[in-house]
């Protein structure tokens, strides 16, 4: 068995059985579900020893509690996790503390924030600090100008090669001042512009991919 897809069942939680063990030629896996509200330690312990390509994990906004240590077993060259941190944001942190010690090619998040802008003043990126990734992406979602702000500058300290910004859905956060008319095509072009002066601060070798309708 080299790929199995699990994930948008209906099951409530993510256990992974002893059988899992055995599976040492798995390359490729894909778990969770719209009413997974709760990812433990022990769920994901069988892939202790399995070496993957991919390890994905769904769940959207469905999922409320998250222990701390939960992703730390996975050894993976390719992490995708499709979690919306809307009503959980420090839970954030948490997970990349898990994945800190690990090295990746392609580190994804879909949806990072599906519903809701991040308006609170926690630094929710900070983990980014210690992911050693060639590629963070972040796929759909809500972004403001202080969220990016936050990754950035995180990611500024970090190993990580490549960053991309895929089809995000951006906007102003409440606080934000200008003077303009507020279109929606200037203020894209806005975050635009300071994006690419960020990406000029942020590696002399980094690279920058970013796609954002306008």
């Amino acid at each position: 068995l080299r790929n199995l897809e699990m994930s948008n069942n209906f099951f409530g939680e993510v256990a992974l059985g002893d059988v899992f063990s055995t599976f040492s030629g798995l390359q490729e896996l894909s778990v969770g579900g719209p009413f997974v509200r709760e990812l433990k330690k022990s769920n994901l312990l069988a892939l202790k020893n399995i070496s993957l390509f991919k390890f994905a994990f769904k769940s959207g906004s469905s999922l409320l509690k998250y222990e701390p240590g939960s992703l730390e077993c996975l050894k993976t060259n390719n992490m995708w996790l499709d979690i919306a941190m809307d009503n959980i944001p420090n839970v954030l942190n948490a997970m990349l503390n898990d994945l800190a010690s690990k090295s990746f090619y392609a580190l994804r998040f879909r949806n990072l924030f599906e519903f809701l802008y991040y308006t609170g003043e926690n630094d929710i990126f900070q983990g980014l600090r210690h992911i050693r990734a060639q590629q963070l992406i972040f796929h759909r979602g809500k972004f403001n100008e202080n969220l990016l702000r936050m990754a950035l500058i995180n990611i500024q300290q970090s190993p990580i090669k490549a960053l991309g910004l895929f089809f995000i859905d951006f906007a102003r956060s409440p606080t934000f001042v200008d003077s303009g008319a507020g279109q929606n095509k200037k203020l894209s072009y806005r975050l635009g512009m300071w994006w690419w002066w960020w990406a000029y601060l942020l590696k002399p070798v980094g690279q920058i991919f970013w796609s954002c309708p306008i």
